[in-house]
């Protein structure tokens, strides 16, 4: 799967989708900025001046496409241990959000929106392994920091 992201430019190209009229007429249309996710959730920067992207893939892990629009081959942060295991089908769990502290640069952190599994009674529906019931997880917003030693790095055990 590949995650486009939504670009506007102030231009009026005949041929292309646009909005409004005149002067003030936009341009909107998409672009591809990396291929190879699971199911790619969300897209922001960390507005440390780095240029680089990070993409929340639901499935366990946030990935950075660098200044260049290259997506890197190790996750900034993978969280596959930490989530629910997931229907193949379709979820609404697993790693859902990723906010970066305003001050980052400066001090690293950030912050995650995921899906843990949680502690379950006896004879509770959660319990079963090939079922799917709505709920059989707790919601974690965790804060991490980044790596001392690889800004492209979140630290797990922070």
């Amino acid at each position: 799967m590949s995650i486009l992201a939504a670009a506007v430019f102030l231009a009026t190209i005949s041929g292309c989708p646009m909005i409004g009229g005149g002067d003030s007429a936009l341009l909107i249309g998409l672009e591809t900025v990396a291929e190879g996710l699971t199911a790619p959730v969300f897209l922001t920067h960390a507005g440390d001046g780095s240029g680089r992207l990070f993409i929340v893939d639901q499935a366990g892990q946030i990935r950075i496409v660098d200044a260049n629009g290259m997506l890197l081959e190790q996750p900034f942060l993978d969280l596959t241990s930490k989530i629910v295991a997931l229907n193949a089908f379709f979820d609404e769990r697993g790693v859902l959000g990723l906010a970066f502290h305003p001050n980052y640069s400066a001090n690293g952190r950030f912050f995650v929106r995921y899906s843990a599994p949680r502690e379950f009674s006896p004879g509770e529906p959660c319990t079963d392994p090939d079922a799917f019931v709505p709920g059989c997880h707790k919601a974690v917003l965790a804060e991490y920091a980044v790596s001392a030693d690889n800004a492209d790095r979140g630290d797990l055990d922070s």
